[in-house]
């Protein structure tokens, strides 16, 4: 509504200043009635009230739109606060993870010092054991040997009883018939 009465002033002046004699000739008649004036003071009071609504309007989309960003980076700094408070959070979490684990760290290397010099210690200390052991092997494997021969023997052995036996009891037999 506003757009179309601002063309329809613009139509009537045509783009001329106001006040203008060329323009407006009448300015100079003073027979002229005085009705023509009022029509113009009039339209130039439109032309005003519409300019001055336009006016207003800008000012009231500029302060709305100047709220808006107010409360958008409001909101922004809010939310980028609540990033920073939680990522504050998470620093010093992971700060105490890493002091806790330093720490663990340390008492393993000291555990595995602790275990290098026993298992040290132990190599040292079972190195006469460990050949005592190898020579009891040595010796156990001789007598696994010995035992297989005198178990070898033993068969032949009964081997050769079965068979003086039988060579008995055929001689018995012989000498009873």
């Amino acid at each position: 509504m506003l757009v179309i009465v601002f063309l329809v002033m613009l139509y009537k002046t045509e783009g001329h200043v106001v006040g203008d004699v060329e323009t407006y000739p009448h300015l100079n008649n003073p027979t002229h009635s005085c009705k023509v004036y009022e029509e113009e003071i009039d339209f130039l009071r439109l032309k005003v009230t519409f300019c001055e609504r336009a006016r207003k309007n800008s000012i009231d989309d500029c302060s709305k739109s100047q709220r808006k960003m107010e409360i958008d980076l409001e909101t922004s700094n809010s939310v980028c606060l609540k990033q920073q408070t939680t990522i504050l959070k998470q620093k010093d979490l992971l700060t105490e993870q890493i002091i806790y684990l330093n720490g663990k760290n340390e008492k393993l290397k000291n555990t595995h010092e602790k275990c290098f010099a026993n298992l040290t210690r132990l190599t040292s200390e079972n190195g006469g054991k460990t050949r005592e052991i190898d020579e009891f092997k040595q010796s156990y494997e001789v007598m696994e040997d010995e035992i297989s021969k005198l178990d070898k023997i033993l068969k032949e052995l009964k081997r050769r009883l079965r068979q003086c036996r039988i060579e008995k009891k055929n001689w018995k037999s012989r000498i009873r018939s």
